[in-house]
């Protein structure tokens, strides 16, 4: 009976020194409760888990759209889509039917295009709207007659401008071109009246005879931007900023008038009526409602293109064609 408690102390002993050995931090089961001042060291915490980037996962093809339809055979689309292809194919695989085949649709596409010419010339006979007779005289006596009278309106323009206008006139006299247009710019004073202004750049004159009252560059040149010479400049006084540039180089009269006309008219000093005299070809779109995609065309004209336009759009499919023939 005696024995029995000694055991158990003995027992108990061994318990707590075993559970003494463990150390603290086994002897706890439970971690330490965190408050408002609880801090936990770093160092000890336990490390961040690193997160691996996610695997990127291919993006969804996009919804492929409805195919084109594909073409009625032989109408004008299908011909341009295979007459390349055919010809390719007889070219590189020359067989009797490859060549055959290529051929016969060329002359299909040959026969198509001759019935559009056809077409294309009796609507154009006699309608003002398309015919470029009535534009330019396709006879060469007329349109020799008609080129004289653009050359006498082209000088009755230029005549319009002398009371407003005159020309600059750069030089070198050591420039073999500025002596060449002497002869441009004497016919141009007679024949219009214009005053040319002769400004020298080297200081020296020109010709004493046609410009004795010449005038030493003072920085105009460099203004102007003139980098070579002759140099011809369209001004109208008083205005320093209505100066146009004509050209740097040799012009001929032809050249110079034409210039001169068309700058004074994109640069509203010429009347439309005499402007249109000087066009050999009659061009109906100058300055008529400018802001009109349509300028110079008739009402009824736009109203036949606006149709046809609703038409085609209207109709999704080609028109109707001939077939090859079997």
């Amino acid at each position: 009976m005696r024995r029995a408690p000694f055991a158990k102390a003995i027992v108990l002993l061994l318990a707590v020194a075993l559970g003494g050995l463990a150390g603290p931090g086994h002897s706890q089961t439970h971690p330490q409760p965190g408050g408002w001042l609880w801090y936990q060291d770093p160092a000890k915490a336990a490390p961040p888990q690193v997160q691996r980037p996610a695997t990127p996962t291919a993006p969804s093809p996009a919804p492929t759209s409805a195919a084109t339809p594909a073409a009625r055979p032989y109408s004008t689309a299908w011909v341009k889509e295979n007459l390349d292809r055919l010809r390719d194919l007889a070219i590189e695989q020359p067989t009797p039917e490859n060549v055959r085949a290529y051929l016969l649709l060329q002359r299909l596409a040959v026969d198509r295009s001759q019935r559009f010419a056809e077409m294309s010339m009796m609507v154009t006979q006699g309608d003002p709207a398309l015919d470029e007779n009535s534009r330019f005289p396709i006879a060469s006596a007329a349109a020799q007659q008609q080129v004289q009278n653009t050359q006498g309106d082209t000088v009755n323009a230029i005549q319009s401008l002398t009371q407003q206008a005159g020309l600059f006139f750069f030089f070198r006299s050591d420039c073999p071109y500025c002596h060449q247009d002497l002869s441009v710019l004497r016919t141009l004073a007679l024949t219009t009246g214009i005053k040319i202004t002769a400004i020298s750049l080297d200081g020296a004159n020109i010709d004493p005879e046609q410009f004795p009252n010449y005038v030493i560059d003072s920085g105009q040149a460099a203004r102007l931007g003139v980098q070579a010479t002759p140099a011809f400049f369209l001004v109208r006084p008083p205005n320093l900023n209505d100066v146009v540039e004509l050209g740097q180089g040799y012009l001929s009269l032809p050249d110079m008038q034409q210039r001169i006309v068309e700058q004074a008219y994109y640069h509203g000093w010429l009347d439309t009526d005499l402007y249109k005299r000087t066009r050999i070809a009659a061009p109906v779109y100058v300055r008529e409602d400018a802001n009109s995609p349509g300028a110079g065309m008739a009402q009824e004209d736009l109203r036949v293109i606006e149709g046809a336009v609703a038409r085609a759009s209207m109709n999704q499919e080609h028109l109707p064609s001939t077939p090859l023939p079997r």
